[in-house]
């Protein structure tokens, strides 16, 4: 469910691409390869930072969002985390599954609900397109430094 439909589609969540791209830039790594590439074409390296970012923030807002539920409803609730995090999930992917919550959840919590399928539908292309609008020409540039991953 956190992955959605293809760029063109109503689906919400993050777009195929980007997972695809994630994908690549990882396989790519992997291998030792300067640049990923899919389908014997080259990602550019802004690309993969800019798939990398918005998959990020849908995480963690998926993540807070469910843990803010969770800490609104307490045991009054009496569901478990991940049961929790479905039902966020499938919000944010605006995919309509549930495993019975939503009716017994407080107004605040369906509202969060509610903010999350709006953020799940135009949230990761809003964020996607403030990230490639922000061009800022460099008057300077810092050196660079090796580091050590893993």
């Amino acid at each position: 469910m956190f992955i959605g439909g293809a760029p063109g589609s109503m689906a919400g969540g993050i777009k195929i691409t980007t997972m695809a791209a994630l994908l690549a830039a990882i396989r790519g790594s992997l291998r030792g390869q300067p640049e990923p590439t899919l389908f014997a074409r080259r990602i550019p390296a802004r690309l993969i930072g800019q798939a990398l970012a918005v998959t990020t923030l849908a995480f963690a807002l998926i993540v807070n969002v469910a843990l803010l539920i969770s800490l609104i409803e307490g045991e009054r609730l009496g569901a478990s985390f991940g049961a929790i995090l479905y039902e966020v999930t499938s919000a944010f992917g605006t995919v309509g599954s549930s495993v019975g919550l939503t009716p017994r959840l407080g107004a605040v919590s369906q509202f969060l609900l509610i903010m999350m399928m709006f953020v799940g539908r135009l949230g990761p292309v809003t964020v996607a397109l403030v990230l490639t609008e922000r061009r800022h020409e460099e008057r300077y540039r810092h050196p660079s430094e090796s580091l050590r991953i893993g």
